[in-house]
């Protein structure tokens, strides 16, 4: 089972692998403690079923590359919406017009949203350095 640091740092790679398939309007939403279903809901949308494959295949293969599995893949048949679902995050790419007619991110109630884009604070170990006089 992961953190909720590790289902965090899952859907900011998820945010930026869409955006790297030139998915848009990404959005991620912080549930922990509102939904029993899932902690975080990464939102995204594309242009074409050809695009929504890409991004979704992108997003499955990478994250398999790192060892997170895929729990459920739902939309398989549709051509304006995919859901990739890992538990504690989960993934829809919609076509823009199934987003706006969906409007799963007013489903719930004051979300948070997680900046992806902010780059990632990496720890540095400070070493003491001797000054020579």
């Amino acid at each position: 089972m992961m953190t909720k640091e590790e289902y965090k740092n899952l859907a900011v790679k998820a945010a930026r692998l869409g955006d790297s398939k030139k998915a848009e309007n990404i959005r991620i939403l912080d549930l922990q403690g509102k939904s029993t279903l899932t902690d975080f809901v990464v939102l995204m949308t594309v242009e074409s079923a050809p695009q929504m494959e890409a991004v979704a295949d992108e997003i499955a293969v990478e994250l398999k590359k790192d060892g997170i599995m895929l729990s459920h893949r739902d939309g398989v048949g549709s051509r304006t919406w995919r859901v990739l679902d890992y538990g504690g995050v989960i993934i829809h790419v919609f076509e823009v017009e199934t987003a706006a007619q969906y409007s799963v991110d007013k489903i719930y109630e004051d979300p948070l949203d997680i900046d992806w884009e902010k780059p990632v604070k990496r720890q540095t170990k400070k070493s003491a350095v001797a000054k020579k006089n």
